[in-house]
């Protein structure tokens, strides 16, 4: 089933999320994105994990971080993403 955009979108003042044992397919953005504060947000994204996830077929990245710190991208299968499959900002 197509998502359509992002499968999880983070907008800023999060803080030790944990995005673990995923499997996303298809999708018009990203499989995760984490963007610059946004709708009131005043700080990015802090200690954000995204671990052992199965991500394919996006029309962006399979991970997109900006404005996040302290955070962990490990040992997840990223596979047909039309940009990268982990995309630092």
């Amino acid at each position: 089933r197509d998502i359509g955009g992002s499968g999880v979108f983070l907008f800023g003042d999060i803080n030790g999320l944990v995005i673990e044992r995923n499997r996303m397919d298809t999708g018009g953005g990203s499989a995760v994105r984490a963007t610059a504060p946004q709708f009131g947000a005043t700080t990015g994204t802090t200690g954000l994990i995204v671990r052992y996830n199965r991500f394919a077929n996006f029309g962006f990245d399979g991970v997109s971080l900006n404005t996040t710190v302290d955070s962990e991208i490990s040992n997840n299968d990223l596979s047909q993403m039309t940009n990268s499959g982990i995309r630092l900002q």
